[in-house]
């Protein structure tokens, strides 16, 4: 490295919006299901700090029926 260099380091991320955290490029950002549902909403940002698709992943709790919920998205 030559001595009079300047190093730049750029942090790149996902923006937040109100839902989503702001998240570093390459890690996943998480939210909690709604309404009475067990388990998350994962979204990935990409390395070049652009949101994924999100992957739901909420699930009914043991013992509730499906008409039991009611829940607006």
């Amino acid at each position: 490295m030559c001595s009079g260099c300047l190093l730049l380091h750029v942090i790149v991320e996902c923006k937040g919006d109100g839902v989503w955290k702001e998240t570093p490029a390459g890690q996943y950002a998480y939210i909690e299901c709604p309404g009475e549902y067990d388990g998350y909403i994962g979204r990935f940002c990409t390395e070049s700090g652009e949101w994924g698709k999100t992957k739901d992943l909420c699930y009914l709790p043991s013992g509730k029926a499906m008409d039991e919920f009611e829940v607006e998205l």
